[in-house]
């Protein structure tokens, strides 16, 4: 999180001013920056492209801003009940695992016994 507050300073014969330093490396795999203002936070994904697709960080940050959002409009709720799935994402879950819960349904309900096995007991009588 950079939230450090940049402000103009004035030293007796020098100006100092903030000035943006653009981020082009990360040590990291994936990396997360966070900038906040006035107006807005603005987050800046650093990530491995050998290891990670440009929809994939695309759908974590979107799950990352549902989660703050979640937060925001429940301050007082515990993180662990918060969501961080759209809507959406929420439905087409549901639904596919409906339909797993159906296709295994239909295995057993189609499915024949590979071998039927009986066995004989004998039975004594006193």
């Amino acid at each position: 999180m950079q939230n450090v507050p940049r402000q103009k300073r004035n030293l007796p014969g020098l100006d100092l001013s903030p000035f943006e330093v653009p981020i082009t490396r990360s040590k990291f795999d994936l990396a997360v920056f966070i900038v906040e203002s006035q107006e807005q936070v603005v987050g800046n994904w650093m990530y491995s492209t050998d290891l990670f697709d440009r929809s994939t960080v695309l759908r974590m940050a979107n799950h990352y801003e549902n989660l703050l959002r979640n937060a925001i409009a429940r301050p007082d709720d515990r993180l662990s009940s918060l969501e961080m799935f759209s809507e959406a994402e929420i439905k087409q879950s549901n639904s596919e695992k409906d339909q797993r819960k159906r296709s295994h349904l239909q295995k057993l309900i189609t499915s024949e016994p590979k071998r039927i096995g009986l066995s004989a007991g004998s039975t004594k009588e006193s």
